[in-house]
């Protein structure tokens, strides 16, 4: 009679195990949800930071200038398991990206001087501005050169219309 007394205590014992295996699973499952959700916040604040960075540095310029400056958030936080190393990886990636930014805003309001100085009309502004300083020149000069070159064309090619039209006229006045 007692082995059924056993097997019922037995049996629940196995049906505590179960549940507390069970909620020891759905605990995990949220904790690591959780770690999931605090990367993110993370790794997007970081992406926002960027992005208002960006903004004023583009707001700073005549037209809107700065290409996407490349960030590899998500990266950075890989192996990462405290929530501390989490936002040190982040913000070692935003100073960087930051800086990167800066010296392309940089660049660009440095090429932006020298076109206005050089005179040129371009249309393709937004690329020339993001040029290395030296191509930048190089352009320029082949821009201008090739601008002298048509309008030398264009003078010669209006010195002999009008000696044509001279010779025209000389022949009429003989005839």
């Amino acid at each position: 009679g007692q082995m059924g007394d056993i097997n019922a205590a037995l049996s629940a014992v196995r049906d505590i195990a179960a549940t507390f295996n069970a909620k020891g699973l759905e605990l995990e499952k949220l904790v690591k949800a959780r770690k999931e959700e605090i990367r993110g916040e993370i790794v997007a604040g970081g992406v926002a930071a960027l992005r208002e960075h960006v903004g004023q540095l583009n707001a700073a310029m005549p037209a809107s200038y700065m290409p996407q400056v490349p960030a590899d958030f998500g990266g950075v936080v890989k192996g990462k398991r405290t929530v501390e190393s989490l936002r040190s990886a982040v913000n070692d990636e935003l100073a960087r990206a930051k800086i990167a930014a800066s010296e392309i805003a940089n660049r660009i309001h440095a090429n932006l001087k020298t076109l206005q100085e050089s005179g040129l009309v371009a249309h393709d502004t937004v690329a020339l501005v993001l040029k290395a300083p030296d191509d930048l020149a190089a352009v320029i000069a082949q821009r201008i050169a090739a601008e002298q070159a048509r309008m030398d064309a264009e003078r010669e090619r209006i010195q002999q219309e009008e000696q044509a039209k001279a010779q025209r006229e000389l022949l009429a006045q003989q005839a």
